[in-house]
């Protein structure tokens, strides 16, 4: 089945378009995390794109996502692995 263009599946993507949801959503927080990890992204940009608040609020949101072993979970390596090779 073919959706004509007007359908609500399909979302504005531009870049000024943010992810939904809390400053503090989880999803959020791993992909700053991950982008800090594997890119010179800024928290000014990452807080801009993601719509996580204010910059400092990025550098707050990963570091409690390190203090709490987020860096050593399962899915946050896994998905390292798949970035870095």
């Amino acid at each position: 089945m073919i959706m004509p263009l007007s359908t609500p599946y399909i979302q504005d993507r531009s870049p000024t378009t943010s992810i939904a949801g809390r400053n503090s959503a989880s999803e959020k927080v791993l992909l700053a995390a991950l982008l800090k990890a594997t890119s010179a992204a800024s928290n000014s940009w990452l807080a801009g794109r993601l719509g996580m608040g204010q910059p400092a609020s990025v550098s707050q949101f990963v570091r409690r996502f390190r203090l709490r072993g987020g860096e050593n979970k399962r899915g946050y390596q896994h998905i390292l692995s798949r970035v870095k090779t």
